[in-house]
């Protein structure tokens, strides 16, 4: 079976089954759910610089500090010990 994360990470090509999984899982999981709102945060901010053609090393600065803010906030390493939860 394929871990949370990396099915959070192929949501847009989950089966209905699949989908549905996810969709029970992530509000029991804490870890889980971090980690999906870490990558949805992520994925904004790529989306933003893209569209904006923003220089790269203020791109940079601006995901790692996206990063960082949600490690303080949610323990970033809770989001890798629950790498097979």
């Amino acid at each position: 079976m394929r871990s949370w994360q990396e099915l959070i990470l192929d949501r847009e090509y989950l089966d209905e089954v699949q989908r549905r999984d996810l969709d029970q899982h992530l509000p029991n999981c804490n870890n889980c759910r971090a980690w999906a709102k870490a990558l949805g945060e992520a994925e904004a901010v790529v989306t933003d610089q893209l569209l904006a053609e923003m220089d790269p090393l203020a791109f940079r600065a601006q995901l790692l500090h996206a990063l960082a803010r949600e490690r303080r906030q949610n323990g970033w390493q809770r989001c890798l010990i629950c790498w097979m939860c």
